[in-house]
């Protein structure tokens, strides 16, 4: 039998889970080199592309299979623009996609030229083996956004992100996932949009 003690104990212990988890909530996001966006910037945007980087050392660069989503590298540019313009900015265009080798030889109109690029690569995308109840393999992602300076096409900041979803047994500091996502495992392109929401909130704060 559970004393009113223990109740006490267990309510203080999952209310500071609660709590915490809020505090680190993008604990698997990481941004070098803070960079605020505003919204008079004129961005252009390299559409994701698939990473052929094979993992080294203590490197997450991995290279799976991206399923039968023939489309995830449109779809999670669409995705992007279209957080950026629901945080309204306007000036947003694509360019082709090209290597960071080459981006120095790309030709912008004087009078287009953006005040950044955003390079995006798709480091991992795995889809999750079950349903969203129950799975034998959870879905797991890592993107990476890069902000370049267009004249000099070095890197000012960059975003990465990594998850691998847990079930909440697993990690109880994520709790707040747990009720955004209503105790479902979700699909890879769920965590991919989450990813892409906490990069445009990251940048505009």
């Amino acid at each position: 039998m559970i004393m009113n003690k223990d109740i006490y104990i267990l309510s203080f212990i999952l209310m500071t889970c609660f709590v915490f988890s809020f505090l680190t909530g993008c604990a698997s996001t990481t941004e070098n080199n803070q960079y605020r966006l505003t919204t008079d910037k004129r961005i252009s945007v390299i559409p994701f592309f698939r990473s052929v980087q094979q993992q080294s050392g203590n490197n997450h660069i991995t290279i799976d299979k991206l399923n039968d989503d023939i489309n995830i590298e449109e779809r999670l540019t669409n995705e992007l623009i279209a957080q950026l313009k629901q945080n309204e900015f306007s000036n947003i265009n694509t360019l082709p996609v090209i290597s960071m080798v080459a981006l120095n030889s790309l030709m912008l109109d004087k009078n287009e030229k953006p005040d950044v690029i955003l390079y995006c690569r798709i480091v991992r995308y795995i889809e999750r083996v079950g349903s969203k109840y129950a799975v034998s393999s959870p879905a797991s992602v890592a993107l990476e956004i890069k902000i370049l300076d267009p004249i000099s096409g070095t890197v000012i900041s960059r975003y990465e992100f990594n998850e691998t979803q847990q079930a909440l047994s697993e990690n109880v500091f994520n709790i707040k996932k747990f009720i955004v996502r209503k105790g479902r495992w979700v699909k890879a392109f769920d965590l991919a949009t989450y990813g892409i929401e906490e990069f445009v909130r990251v940048v505009t704060n």
